[in-house]
């Protein structure tokens, strides 16, 4: 099953907590279906190339697209970083 994800390049590189060094292209992933709890809608997001994973809120009372759901994570990990392509891609 394919699925939607996120691909941001930055203008420079930065560091983390990942091996490797300096890195400027990170792809931000759906991991599994929407799910539901006390507070709302949530999906988990993955990205691979920064060694993380966390979830973003995807709604109070109905589930945001997955184009939504990518662009609030995406704003929620590089909100103070200058961007030089975001471009949606299926994996």
């Amino acid at each position: 099953m394919s699925r939607l994800a996120l691909e941001v390049t930055l203008v420079t590189r930065i560091n983390g907590y990942w091996n490797g060094g300096l890195k400027d292209t990170f792809t931000l992933e759906l991991i599994r279906d929407i799910r539901k709890d006390a507070t709302g809608y949530y999906q988990r997001i993955d990205c691979f190339q920064a060694n993380c994973w966390f979830h973003v809120g995807a709604g109070k009372t109905k589930p945001q697209t997955d184009k939504q759901i990518l662009m609030t994570a995406f704003k929620k990990r590089f909100k103070q970083t200058a961007v030089i392509e975001k471009r949606f891609i299926w994996r």
